[in-house]
């Protein structure tokens, strides 16, 4: 009840829920749904990818690392990944890691259930699934930006500046 509570008040349509000691877990659940206004229930099997369900986690990370000198703000894609020069879309090499996190990278929203499913068919390991889905989506047309200092939310872009953050470590 406490979640399900929880979840209402912060208007989120699913979530699922672990509430643990150091030494034992002490109730997992589910509650909502899949999608607002979709009669889909979430249950604790559903997977989450990392994206917009971690970005503040992410952004603390990359906080972290620039923090430890690892990487600046100011990286860029295309200096993480110099194997994609030249096969992705220009407009992107120039993207740094504080415009995917601010959600100024011009990236396609990627929000819905059915785009996550090209992540779960690409090949390899996870880390080389993730270097795939950043070539990819660097090949895709950006959004529409009338205005650069509006944010165009973007799960791609988080998890393209987690992939970033992953090679430099």
């Amino acid at each position: 009840k406490a979640a399900d509570s929880i979840r209402k008040y912060r208007n989120i349509p699913g979530l699922v829920y672990a509430v643990f000691t150091t030494d034992a877990i002490i109730d997992t659940g589910a509650s909502g749904v899949k999608k607002m206004r979709v009669k889909d229930p979430i249950c604790w099997q559903n997977r989450f990818q990392i994206g917009g369900t971690t970005t503040t986690f992410t952004s603390y990370l990359a906080a972290r690392m620039v923090q430890e000198g690892k990487i600046s703000w100011n990286t860029s894609i295309i200096k993480i990944f110099p194997e994609l020069d030249g096969k992705t879309m220009k407009i992107y090499h120039r993207i740094t890691l504080q415009q995917l996190l601010s959600q100024q990278a011009g990236l396609p929203p990627y929000e819905e259930y059915k785009y996550w499913r090209d992540i779960h068919s690409l090949p390899g390991t996870a880390t080389q699934q993730r270097a795939l889905f950043v070539a990819m989506m660097l090949k895709r047309k950006p959004a529409l930006i009338i205005d650069s200092s509006q944010s165009v939310y973007s799960v791609a872009g988080t998890a393209i500046a987690a992939a970033m953050l992953e090679r430099v470590s």
